[in-house]
């Protein structure tokens, strides 16, 4: 990420896509060493309270969706990205229920 931040040109759009924890392809794909929620990339913008852990940070986290399969998860990704505050809930009770794929997230430098 530091990489990134230092490679990005002023006020530039970093937009990443990433394994939901949720999601089987995190599991079953040997490829992917590391699963996300939707907290995990809000620790590089400077608005999160736990910014001091790295020596840079992207000026804004511009999005943050939780995306879901074909079939059923348009109308839960619908509801589950209404605010942080439903994907909070999302990620604390129903994901058993709905996994999701990924988790999508565009900063700013």
């Amino acid at each position: 990420m530091r990489e990134l931040h230092r490679i990005l040109a002023p006020g530039g759009i970093l937009e990443i896509r990433v394994p939901h924890f949720t999601s089987a392809n995190t599991y079953a794909d040997p490829t992917h060493e590391r699963a996300f929620s939707i907290k995990t990339l809000s620790f590089f913008s400077k608005g999160d309270k736990r910014d001091y852990y790295f020596d840079f940070a992207f000026t804004a986290l511009e999005e943050c969706r939780i995306t879901f399969p074909k079939g059923y998860g348009y109308v839960i990704e619908q509801l589950v990205n209404i605010s942080r505050r439903m994907q909070v809930h999302y990620e604390s009770s129903l994901l058993r229920i709905f996994p999701a794929v990924n988790v999508y997230v565009r900063l700013r430098k």
